[in-house]
């Protein structure tokens, strides 16, 4: 094998039907190309999986992707990536994790781990620097992931090595299941959960002690010293590091974003209950990283007192407590503190999980849904021990819960009732935001290629209109109107510009948050992320190489999607979000018809994609090096 610098050049190929174990080579020309992490993986996933595949069949493919600054100097770079067609959504699915696998599977020596087949029985991978094996793992079957966390550490005699691993509700097949390592820290979008459980692969525990090369180490040194002294002497570092992602509760409140009772408001009066304001004075203990940051964004909670006394863990994000507060009607802090625990034990992405119960509540509400429908539970608003009880149940696939297992929208399909209460985008459910009054948070809520999403776009300029001036925005973006969120102008560029920075963040496997969320102010660009992996890989790539990479990442998971059918069609607006803002400070407001037709057509022709279709055009994918892709689309008479 080569020498490699940044990645380790190594990648395990498990098929578990045959219960074989190869070890080849990294790619050279997708790591050139694609990076790593979701980029390569996505790659992967096109080129060996075939149009129409079950999700939950053994032909599905599952990769586990790190990145070439996995486990390096680089500010917040441990993070990896899962991939394979998701059974929530039919197209492609993934979800990212932080915490420490990510770095210790680098540190064993590989850079991605691909797994297709099924077992016969329960199993999980066992990864030892050079050695693996695939362990026999039928008494895991039925732990939750704490259980089986503790069991794998005991049953190797390491306490240190890294754990991910599913619980009952990737076992159950729950079509939202995701993968924990580190007890709390889950790859929680499009069910990559119930992929492992449908391949009846309980974990991959990773045990690494070799060391990663960087070809340039005085030269990436410097570049790593210098994002992180952008991201600690930014004004909104403090913040971040003692709120999280939680600070955002009163911010949208305040402007009528949050998403109250399944968005059918922006804005709550009790929302201030459920802060990070309110997490951080009465129940974290202390903070907590994941590997290589210095933002330190995470926090340890323990609550004291009261009918959930005793409850201990790590986070919550801001998607968690609004999916279980604002979304559910819920203002006891500490029963989401609770549910947190259960959807991490459980294996649950909390997001989904969430939404499901805020639309069986408001489906309740108009009587769309009755206790006959539920079982004979009563889905009050704001009862959070019925939130609880659910969460319960749709983890082990039990009662009602066996339906809202399905996710929101083939929950609905399954009922035949309050399809138009569902909040989703290609059967995703929107996260954590009402962004009728946002045209750029549309847009990318839409056009992101796992279907709705915060972290595919994420375009921050409109949400820092309060903090930054219009001449700010002209010098950033050249546009000063880019920050006005009721706008549509400069908004396909934005959203363009931003899912492009956030396939490069993806592919690298470092943290948005030293990434897009840095920045609207100061923070890491193309240009400084281009310098960083110039340094670590000896592979030189400038800013405008940076973009490609991002954009051929874009364009390989577009062509996966279009071959699943996805189109133009399908880039729909939620019914509640093309009504008026009903409270806060865009109030009235929505994305009308003609704005969203305005802004996909600036979209497409941006991207090179037909208008009419939005399909990836030939031209395009040639031009970024992706004729396979073209060829593969036109041999199945997809217009191209």
């Amino acid at each position: 094998m080569s020498k490699w610098y940044g990645w380790t050049g190594g990648v395990l190929r498990v098929d578990l039907t045959k219960n074989k174990v190869t070890k080849i080579e990294l790619n050279k020309e997708h790591a050139k190309n694609l990076i790593g992490g979701r980029g390569i993986n996505s790659k992967i996933l096109f080129d060996e999986t075939k149009q129409g595949i079950d999700a939950l069949s053994p032909e599905n493919l599952l990769i586990f992707g790190t990145g070439p600054l996995d486990g390096t100097l680089s500010p917040s770079s441990g993070r990896y990536t899962v991939t394979a067609k998701s059974p929530l959504t039919g197209i492609l699915g993934d979800a990212n994790s932080g915490g420490f696998w990510g770095p210790e599977l680098k540190f064993a020596g590989y850079d991605h781990i691909v797994v297709k087949g099924r077992a016969k029985e329960p199993v999980y991978l066992w990864v030892d620097d050079d050695q693996v094996e695939v362990r026999r793992g039928t008494h895991l079957w039925g732990k939750d992931t704490w259980e089986t966390d503790k069991a794998i550490k005991q049953e190797t005699g390491d306490n240190s090595i890294q754990v991910a691993c599913i619980g009952p509700a990737g076992e159950k097949l729950v079509r939202f299941a995701c993968a924990v390592n580190n007890l709390s820290r889950a790859a929680g979008r499009t069910g990559m959960g119930a992929v492992m459980g449908s391949k009846n692969l309980k974990a991959i525990a990773v045990r690494g002690t070799k060391e990663i090369s960087i070809a340039r180490p005085k030269a990436f040194e410097k570049a790593a010293k210098e994002i992180r002294e952008q991201i600690h002497s930014d004004p909104y570092y403090k913040m971040l590091r003692n709120l999280g992602s939680n600070l955002l509760v009163i911010t949208l409140n305040r402007v009528g974003n949050l998403g109250y009772r399944n968005s059918q408001s922006g804005t709550w009066d009790e929302a201030m209950k459920v802060s990070g304001e309110a997490l951080l004075e009465k129940y974290v203990v202390r903070h907590k990283s994941c590997f290589g940051c210095g933002i330190q964004c995470s926090r340890y909670y323990l609550v004291q007192d009261g009918e959930y006394k005793g409850t201990k863990g790590e986070g919550p994000e801001y998607n968690t407590i609004q999916a279980f507060g604002p979304s559910c009607g819920n203002a006891d802090l500490a029963s989401i503190l609770y549910a947190n625990n259960m959807c991490n034990k459980l294996g649950l992405d909390t997001i989904s999980a969430g939404n499901a119960i805020a639309w069986a509540m408001e489906c309740y509400q108009r009587k769309i849904l009755t206790k006959e429908d539920t079982g004979g539970i009563e889905l009050d608003w704001g009862d959070h021990n019925t939130i609880n009880e659910l969460i319960e149940k749709i983890g082990r696939r039990e009662g009602f819960g066996d339906i809202l297992a399905e996710g929101t929208l083939k929950a609905a399909m399954k009922l035949r009732k309050g399809k138009e209460y569902v909040i989703h985008s290609k059967g995703n459910p929107w996260t954590g935001s009402d962004q009728r009054s946002k045209k750029g948070g549309v847009l990318a809520y839409i056009t992101s290629t796992r279907g709705a999403d915060h972290l595919r776009g994420l375009p921050c300029a409109e949400e820092a209109i309060t903090v930054l001036s219009p001449e700010v925005y002209q010098k950033l973006y050249g546009i000063e109107k880019i920050g006005d969120p009721t706008s549509t102008v400069g908004k396909a560029p934005l959203v363009i510009w931003n899912e492009n920075l956030c396939a490069v963040a993806d592919a690298l496997e470092i943290c948005k948050f030293s990434t897009a969320w840095f920045l609207v102010f100061r923070g890491a660009r193309f240009k400084e992320l281009s310098e960083l992996f110039s340094a670590a890989t000896g592979i030189d790539m400038n800013e405008k190489d940076m973009v490609k990479v991002g954009e051929r990442i874009i364009n390989v998971e577009r062509a996966f999607n279009v071959r699943e059918g996805i189109s133009r069609k399908d880039e729909k607006v939620p019914k509640r979000f093309m009504e008026p803002s009903p409270s806060g400070r865009y109030e009235g407001h929505s994305t009308k018809p003609q704005e969203l037709k305005v802004m996909l057509d600036e979209y497409y022709k941006l991207r090179g994609w037909e208008v009419a279709t939005g399909i990836p055009n030939r031209k395009k994918l040639e031009e970024i090096g992706l004729r396979d892709e073209a060829n593969e689309l036109e041999k199945l008479n997809i217009n191209v």
